[in-house]
């Protein structure tokens, strides 16, 4: 086995093996074009009942509670043999540690740590994000994302301490033509998420938290992939509804 980390203990090694193994038993292969999209959730719910797709979040809310080097060697494995799927599974423990603290979330968190739903994390403040609130509804489009599945959850990492979670169902997506990362799915897309059912759009509404480490969630997790950098970000204006001819300072997202 090579690793050119740190040195690992009898676990982690088992570990690495056991996913080397898999991946040569299956002998499945994403390359170039995304392949049918159930031999991607199959692969995907069988990371989640070995334990691997959430190895590292907390096991206060239902993940493994693995170590950062333990949850490096899961990523790094599976970004050998499967990169779309490792980097899945680094969306998917980004936003279940920054959802699991919100009640209002918690049957998504269930359905990420079962691999039954996916998530595409991305920064508002990055220029592939082009999202404004018009008439309370969240509207605009995001270049790019990459969530393994063909219809993830948006979550929008906002400045420091806050989040926007958009439905599938407010968004269309738009496929989008790449050199490898097969099973990716991935896609452009535009979106329309209003942020309560009396919009008079049958869109979903847009979960807004605040008070969470959107930080923390940059760095352990969607902060190792273009569009997501592990630093302070503009914010996109309060859901709050200031004047609807505000604006921020370059590459936020004005109200």
């Amino acid at each position: 086995m090579s690793w050119l980390g740190p040195v690992l203990d009898d676990d982690q090694r088992d570990l690495a093996s056991m996913l080397d193994a898999l991946a040569a038993g299956r002998g499945t292969v994403l390359d170039g074009g995304d392949p049918d999209p159930a031999i991607v959730a199959g692969l995907t719910a069988e990371l989640a009942d070995l334990g691997v797709w959430t190895l590292g979040t907390s096991e206060a809310s239902g993940g493994g509670g693995a170590d950062r080097i333990t949850t490096a060697v899961a990523l790094e494995r599976l970004g050998r043999s499967w990169p779309a799927l490792g980097w899945a599974a680094v969306q998917a423990h980004a936003a279940v540690d920054l959802l699991s603290g919100d009640g209002r979330a918690s049957d998504l968190v269930a359905s990420l740590h079962e691999a039954r739903a996916a998530v595409a994390v991305v920064d508002a403040g990055t220029a592939r994000v082009r999202l404004s609130w018009r008439d309370g509804v969240l509207a605009g489009s995001v270049d790019r994302i990459d969530a393994a599945a063909e219809s993830p959850y948006l979550l929008v990492l906002d400045g420091d301490d806050r989040a926007l979670l958009v439905p599938p169902q407010a968004m269309t997506a738009t496929p989008l033509r790449r050199t490898g990362l097969g099973g990716a799915f991935t896609r452009s897309v535009d979106l329309a998420a209003g942020l309560t059912a009396g919009t008079g759009q049958d869109t979903g509404t847009v979960l807004e938290l605040a008070g969470v480490d959107a930080a923390a969630a940059r760095d352990a997790g969607g902060g190792r992939r273009a569009g997501v950098r592990g630093r302070s970000a503009p914010r996109v204006a309060s859901t709050g509804m200031r004047s609807s001819s505000a604006r921020r300072p370059r590459r936020s997202c004005p109200v």
